[in-house]
């Protein structure tokens, strides 16, 4: 990271597309595709390269930008829960974990986030017998948003709950 490829503010923001006000463009960083490829080839032993690509995923998902708001981007939290279920269990800890609320109370449909929580970061903790890690998950993915006034949902896409729980 030292040349900045990863640096959290290099995370786009999502803008509004200049031909029609109502379309909202959230952009890939496509720095992120390469990370993910990297994050396919890990060993259990890889601790710098877990290492690394944690501290990136922190720092990317604490940034705060001039208004103290995160940057809202569904594709990079996306890229983040999958280079997460490549990365050997041990290095991961509760804070990495506590992460996917944030990403998940994404102002944008979650359901690629959940997809991927239910089909490879849960299973991949289950599978190994990592319960406290996976049992917060499973509480973070069961925790409640108010939608508005008077509607209140699951963090996670209804059917990938119900996919999870059958």
């Amino acid at each position: 990271n030292k040349a900045g490829y990863f640096a959290p503010q290099n995370n786009p923001e999502l803008y509004q597309d200049p031909d029609n006000p109502d379309i909202t463009i959230i952009p890939d960083w496509p720095i992120l595709n390469y990370l993910e490829k990297v994050s396919t080839s890990m060993q259990d032993n890889d601790e710098i390269l877990s290492n690394e690509l944690l501290t990136i995923i922190r720092d990317v998902s604490n940034f705060k930008d001039e208004h103290d708001e995160h940057i809202d981007n569904y594709s990079t939290w996306n890229s983040f829960i999958k280079i997460l279920s490549n990365i050997p269990n041990k290095y991961i800890n509760e804070e990495d974990i506590k992460l996917i609320e944030l990403w998940l109370k994404t102002k944008f449909h979650n359901d690629f986030l959940s997809a991927e929580i239910v089909q490879s970061l849960f299973p991949k903790l289950v599978d190994s017998k990592e319960w406290t890690k996976a049992e917060l998950v499973f509480k973070i993915i069961t925790d409640i948003k108010k939608e508005n006034k008077y509607n209140y949902k699951l963090l996670l896409d209804d059917y990938w709950l119900k996919d999870l729980l059958e």
